[in-house]
Parts: structure tokens; C-alpha cells; sequence
């Protein structure tokens, strides 16, 4: 997807989506098989957004990209746990503080992959791949500012974004899933 494109454009989520994208790039940024704390930063991220999501019209939330990076960045900033994953093992093991203004720039090379130890999480890269896994799973080529609040009719709802129809043209559902009567249209 041209991320360009979907500038502007609106899409509905749940708190659950958050969980998910949080704990999916989590586990794929870390140098470990899992991030330190994972399931207690899941559970804090659950009760901070719980209050944002129960607010919202039937527990959506509606935003764009950006604006799911920004509200990605926020909660990071809420939960010193999850800002430690900018830490190394190594860092942690001196003692030193992710908010430590003496705390140095580590550098790589492209040719050779740093050791586990010295290596962490990118909150920016966090934030950024979060909001950009919810926008691809949750966008229908539709924008939700296009949908009435209450359609009355069939003919009431906006068309697809023809790129949309692209992706599903000629899509065979699995067998189980046409044995149950399921179909793309």
C-alpha cells in the first residue's frame, strides 16, 4: 500500500487491535524470542485503554494512520516498562536509565547483525509499524467519514476504492469457508 495515499483516510479499530499490533512487533523487534514484561505491559496498555475504547461508539476507536502513531507513542510514554525495550540487556545491566541524558549513541554495521545483548527495540519503530499493521488490517477501501451513521438502504453505502476490489478479484474462499456459505461479495 502507498502509505501517501491513505493520508487522511479514517479507519475503525478495536482496543484488541492495539493489544495485538503491540504485542506482534514487540516479539518481532526483539532480539529475544520475547520483550522483558510483555504480559505486564500488555495488561497495563489494556486498563489505560479500556476508558478510551469504552467511550467510543460500540468500542471503536476511529482514527487515521498518523493519528494511531501518535496515540501508539503516547501509550509508550505511559508505560516506563515498555519504555525500557529501548534498552539493551547490556544497558540494563550497568544501570542505566532509558531517560539517562548521558546515555550514548550505539552504532552498526549493515554487514553484521549486533550481538542480543547490545541490541533493543526502536520506540519510533515501534510506534510507526503498530500504526501502520492496525491501518492494513482494519482498512476496507472504504473511509469511515464516507459511511452513514444509519444506512438505510444498500445503495446508501459508499462504493469500494477500486484498488480494493484489485486485491479481491478472483478470490476463492477455502472450501470450509464456502461449505458454510461464506463468499468475498
Amino acid at each position: 500500500m502507498n502509505y501517501r495515499k491513505a493520508k487522511g483516510i479514517k479507519i475503525l479499530f478495536t482496543s484488541d487491535d492495539i493489544l495485538a499490533a503491540f504485542a506482534f512487533w514487540g516479539i518481532r523487534q526483539s532480539p529475544y524470542h520475547r520483550p522483558d514484561d510483555l504480559e505486564l505491559i500488555l495488561d497495563r496498555m489494556k486498563e489505560l485503554i479500556e476508558e478510551d475504547f469504552a467511550s467510543e461508539k460500540a468500542g471503536f476507536k476511529e482514527m487515521t494512520m498518523k493519528e494511531i502513531q501518535t496515540y501508539s507513542r503516547e501509550l509508550i510514554e505511559k508505560i516506563p516498562e515498555l519504555k525500557n525495550w529501548n534498552l539493551s540487556r547490556f544497558e540494563k545491566n550497568q544501570g542505566v536509565k532509558v531517560d539517562d541524558p548521558s546515555r550514548g549513541f550505539g552504532m552498526t554495521c549493515g554487514l553484521e547483525e549486533p550481538k542480543p545483548d547490545y541490541d533493543f527495540i526502536g520506540l519510533d519503530a515501534l510506534a510507526r509499524n503498530v500504526s501502520h499493521i492496525i491501518f492494513l488490517e482494519n482498512y476496507t477501501g472504504i473511509d469511515v467519514k464516507d459511511i452513514p451513521d444509519e444506512p438505510d438502504k444498500e445503495e446508501d453505502l459508499p462504493a469500494p476504492v477500486p484498488e480494493f476490489e484489485k486485491l479481491t478479484e478472483g478470490y476463492d474462499p477455502p472450501a470450509s469457508l464456502a461449505e458454510e456459505g461464506w463468499s468475498p461479495e
